[in-house]
């Protein structure tokens, strides 16, 4: 497989920063099968590339989760030593409020297994965690100050693999049959 050019900008496709306020996550135990790239790919692209849509055990779906406008971000840094470069992929989002419902999840949630999907503003998809390395949320919770600050919840969602992942499979919000 050979390198492709790496073009800038051509002024006619946006390209803004940051997560939009929604992001999808399910269990790992939840899935009937969670897809990967094709295993035969032709062109760089394919080597990242989720086309084929992961599936759910009855009754499961993906759950959303809302983000506070420009509290969410995506980011992959290399980590490792020569010859054995991965990345450690982390998406974070801020979820306001103190409700039982939301310290509940996030007692939940610490030590379970995730599959999650970041969505941007361009419209694409990012995955955090795969069948092999799982997504884990690490909740941080604070009250801020009368005068100001934020109050809720600081989630980090972390994972570490080979790659980014691109998700462009449907993302299925009715539980499965």
């Amino acid at each position: 497989m050979d390198y492709l050019d790496l073009d800038g900008p051509d002024g006619q496709t946006d390209n803004m920063g940051g997560l939009t306020q929604r992001f999808y996550f399910a269990r790992v135990a939840d899935f009937l099968a969670i897809q990967t790239p094709t295993l035969t790919p032709t062109t760089p692209e394919d080597t990242v590339k989720i086309t084929t849509t992961h599936t759910f055990k009855t009754g499961k779906k993906w759950q959303v989760g809302y983000c506070t406008i420009d509290k969410g971000k995506f980011s992959s840094d290399p980590q490792g030593e020569t010859d054995g470069i991965s990345l450690k992929m982390k998406m974070e989002v801020f979820i306001p409020g103190s409700s039982a419902k939301l310290h509940g999840f996030a007692n939940m949630a610490k030590n379970d297994r995730f599959i999650c999907l970041a969505e941007m503003p361009d419209g694409s998809t990012l995955q955090v965690g795969t069948q092999m390395f799982f997504a884990q949320f690490k909740p941080k919770f604070e009250t801020g100050t009368n005068s100001g600050g934020i109050r809720g919840y600081i989630f980090e969602v972390e994972s570490m693999g080979p790659k980014n992942l691109v998700y462009s499979g449907a993302i299925t919000l009715t539980p499965a049959p």
